[in-house]
């Protein structure tokens, strides 16, 4: 896996995340096909033991809900899962455990996706905060709000764009068809 996944790797202590990494945001992505397949925004822990990020939120994929898979060996031996896959190339790429050991509890109903089936890199615009600055959500409904409008600009935007670039190939052929 690339060097910055192992940055988000060392983020870990114990299964508790620390408080820098929330300063550093990473896209994760289909290493076979370079599908989007979340970013460490919604990460719960990283698995060390596994080679393993584990994400409460994920895109782009596929649980193969059609039967269980029981592992037979390591820290998830006994653990019952479905298959994760990605959803552009059917890559298996990780888990979704359904029943673990009391120690891997947090890791439930969650994505674990494997380091080697991932490709990352990171956000240039993530937050920098200081480490004795601690974010204050007084309404956190608000803030959702928030997000929520921001994505929606953001959508807005990636389609005024898209139209922009429309036109222009359009254009473009024009120019090379005369």
């Amino acid at each position: 896996m690339s060097r910055d996944t192992e940055e988000v790797k060392n983020v870990e202590e114990g299964n508790i995340l620390s408080e820098t990494s929330g300063n550093r945001i990473f896209v994760l992505q289909c290493a076979h096909c370079k599908t989007l397949l979340g970013d460490t925004g919604s990460l719960v822990s990283a698995q060390v033991e596994q080679s393993a990020i584990v994400l409460s939120k994920a895109v782009n994929i596929q649980v193969e809900t059609s039967n269980f898979e029981v592992s037979n060996s390591g820290i998830d031996s006994g653990s019952a899962f479905h298959l994760v896959k990605c959803s552009c190339c059917s890559t298996v790429i990780g888990r979704r455990y359904k029943a673990t050991p009391r120690s891997l509890d947090h890791i439930r109903d969650m994505y674990t996706l494997f380091e080697s089936n991932l490709l990352s890199y990171p956000l240039s615009c993530s937050v920098e905060t200081s480490s004795t600055e601690t974010p204050k959500y007084d309404n956190p409904s608000q803030t959702l709000h928030e997000v929520t409008n921001d994505m929606r600009a953001m959508q807005q935007m990636l389609v005024i764009l898209g139209d922009r670039i429309l036109r222009l190939e359009s254009k473009l052929s024009k120019m090379n068809a005369s």
